[in-house]
């Protein structure tokens, strides 16, 4: 199921789980907003976030924690088309997309 489109009604869940799934989105933000939108009211989310990017615990070389930020976005994604989506977001934007999201829930 694509995270960025969950196929649940709105308010759906009382509560809400993952872990090491939103930073393999296309588009973060998107799916902090999918993932939020079938919480209900009072409900609780516990999101387990890996921000490091992944490559850097492999055999890949040259990459680090944070190799996304060296690459405009097309570059990046050039670079990492035959492998999943990795995170794109430093924490500090994770929890701003979660706030937002709460702020707006």
């Amino acid at each position: 199921m694509d995270i960025c489109k969950l196929s649940f009604e709105d308010s759906q869940f009382d509560f809400v789980f993952s872990s090491g799934v939103l930073e393999h989105a296309k588009h973060p933000e998107s799916s902090v907003a999918e993932v939020m939108r079938v919480l209900k009211k009072g409900g609780t989310i516990l999101n387990k976030v890996i921000t490091k990017d992944h490559r850097s615990f492999s055999k890949h070389s040259g990459c680090h924690a944070f190799s996304f930020r060296q690459y405009a976005e097309k570059e990046w994604s050039e670079i990492s088309l035959k492998k999943f989506y990795q995170n794109q977001l430093l924490p500090i934007e994770w929890k701003k997309a979660f706030y937002s999201t709460w702020i707006e829930y």
